[in-house]
């Protein structure tokens, strides 16, 4: 007998329902996520403010951190995302999008390493992802990972720093660094 519970995704849904807390499901683990400093939280707005302006009335919306996402066997929070067309939400969480263009995530001490790798690899399997967007908590630097036309992905990404302004191609915007980081908290 496995001394490990396997929680449903029906579980998962129930608990974040119940609670102001937000967790990660991943197969069949549910884990507390963390949460941010200041700055985190000041740097997410403001990804969020310079894209929702520049989208105007094209058929995308930027959705928040507040929103789900689901990836196969794991849902999570990316801190912010972008949905071209109509926004597709799971039959067994309501709450996750399935059909994210653009994918954000501010980096953090903690989330680094699992933002880079593990949770970069699993972004890659939805198919309607076309952008992956780094911004780093450490320095005024944002990379930009894209799905090639035929649908494989660089391996490295396109990085911008001081100066200059990230292209965002799948949604036709950009972040200015210099705008992001000039507050620093």
């Amino acid at each position: 007998m496995s001394d490990h519970w396997s929680w449903t995704v029906q579980d998962y849904v129930s608990l974040e329902d119940g609670t102001d807390l937000k967790h990660e499901f991943f197969d069949g683990d549910i884990r507390a996520m963390s949460g941010g400093t200041i700055e985190h939280a000041r740097l997410i707005g403001a990804v969020g403010a310079q894209i929702a302006a520049q989208l105007g009335d094209r058929p995308c919306e930027y959705y928040s951190s507040v929103l789900r996402v689901r990836i196969g066997d794991l849902i999570t929070y990316p801190d912010g995302s972008v949905a071209c067309g109509e926004a597709r939400m799971d039959a067994e969480d309501q709450l996750a999008l399935i059909n994210p263009t653009l994918l954000v995530e501010v980096t953090s001490p903690s989330s680094e390493r699992y933002d880079r790798g593990g949770k970069f690899e699993r972004c890659k399997l939805i198919t309607s992802l076309r952008e992956y967007v780094l911004v780093s908590h450490r320095t005024h630097a944002i990379d930009v990972f894209r799905r090639n036309d035929d649908g494989t992905w660089n391996d490295e990404p396109e990085s911008y720093g001081p100066g200059e302004r990230a292209r965002l191609a799948s949604i036709d915007c950009e972040i200015d660094v210099d705008k992001l980081y000039r507050r620093k908290i």
